[in-house]
């Protein structure tokens, strides 16, 4: 084997999802802007604002804590300890699909622009 040979094995790169962060790192400006619009264009109308953002989970804890202490108390001592962290994962998580099947349904052309 030449030296050559192991110039162009894959390999010797780096993961591909750390090839993309810092390839995302280079397009902060464009991701930036793009997050600062989507806040904008949410809360334009919104009496709460992004307030409301952060109080929905909240709220959604305190009645999980209210309804499931006493199923769940004899078994999980503290329970909104327990459940709050699935349940800001939760809320990333449909929050971000709603988010992402907007941007596809939504017939723009973003996803042609951006490499």
């Amino acid at each position: 084997m030449s030296a050559s040979f192991h110039e162009y094995d894959s390999a010797s790169r780096p993961a591909r999802a750390l090839e993309e962060l810092i390839e995302l790192r280079g397009s902060g400006a464009l991701l930036r802007a793009l997050v600062e619009r989507n806040m904008k264009v949410r809360y334009k109308r919104s009496a709460f604002g992004i307030v409301w953002s952060m109080l929905a989970p909240a709220v959604m804890l305190g009645a999980l804590s209210l309804v499931f202490t006493r199923a769940f108390g004899p078994y999980t001592p503290s329970y909104p300890a327990y459940v709050f962290p699935g349940l800001l994962l939760w809320t990333f998580l449909a929050q971000s699909t709603t988010g992402i099947a907007e941007e596809v349904a939504g017939g723009n052309d973003l996803w042609r622009r951006i490499r």
